[in-house]
């Protein structure tokens, strides 16, 4: 009897009066739990209405829970964010869902703020976002979209596996180019060629015969003219893999330029008379 007394008044209590709320939780709260990797903390402001699909912060330092997330390489955050309803494909001010953010962190080179295990990381949330459906055909305002943001890294990190996930997961290997933004996949894996050497050099073969492999436009053209060929012309090994596919050796850029011509400027004499000759 003494229990259903003290239940009768709190429900008068609740309808007569209003019960005191917990404080709000701020954002610089939010974010320190969230850098401190408390979880149970996040989750209860999230709970309690903190809105984790917003952008906190001034111009320069804006931020997104699940973007934080994942630059801090918190698989667990990232999950438990996602199940508490952040946004797969939210997208930061400049342009940079998550997906972006998951594959550049995933192929960053050693140093002591991105270490093996931070990469790690990144790598199951690329995967974890796949999984949740992130858009792997998103070209953001400059042109960059997923598979070839996966493809520029591919002296770090897992650029192949993350290529072949992104691939299966339906990314298109011969976009549209949209008023000139962006570039097809097969140009972004031939970007700082000049920087090829050792493994790089044998990375960058595999994910140029996966796209291949996959269909990509041998004879692809950007909006100045220039084919994958014109920039394979600076390697040997790779102009004859483009040779090899039905690359067009004629082709000619805007300023009537040949993949010839590309490979003499460059003073690639060798690459030159494969082009000649081939």
């Amino acid at each position: 009897m003494k229990n259903l007394k003290i239940f009768i008044l709190i429900l008068f209590l609740s309808a007569t009066h209003r019960l005191p709320a917990f404080a709000a939780v701020t954002a610089d709260d939010f974010f320190n739990s969230l850098d401190q990797n408390d979880i149970a903390a996040v989750r209860q402001a999230v709970s309690g209405g903190f809105e984790i699909n917003k952008v906190y912060g001034g111009p320069g330092d804006e931020k997104i829970p699940l973007i934080e997330a994942i630059k801090l390489s918190r698989f667990d955050m990232a999950k438990a964010l996602l199940n508490d309803g952040a946004d797969v494909n939210v997208r930061t001010p400049d342009d940079m869902p998550p997906l972006f953010v998951a594959i550049t962190w995933a192929a960053m080179p050693d140093s002591d703020k991105y270490t093996p295990a931070r990469r790690a990381d990144a790598l199951r949330i690329f995967e974890l976002l796949l999984e949740r459906g992130a858009d792997v055909n998103y070209q953001n305002m400059f042109g960059a979209a997923p598979l070839g943001l996966a493809a520029l890294g591919v002296h770090y990190g897992p650029s192949l596996y993350m290529a072949k996930k992104l691939l299966g997961a339906g990314a298109e290997i011969n976009p549209a180019q949209d008023n000139g933004r962006g570039m097809p996949p097969i140009f972004w894996a031939l970007a700082a060629i000049t920087a090829d050497q050792g493994k790089g050099k044998e990375n960058r073969i595999e994910i140029l015969k996966l796209f291949l492999d996959s269909g990509a436009e041998v004879n692809a053209r950007l909006q100045d003219g220039t084919s994958p060929l014109h920039l394979a012309a600076i390697d040997y090994d790779i102009t004859k893999l483009f040779l090899d596919s039905g690359a067009d050796k004629h082709a000619k850029d805007d300023a009537g330029k040949t993949p010839f011509d590309a490979a003499l400027t460059n003073k690639k004499f060798k690459t030159a008379l494969l082009l000649m000759t081939y």
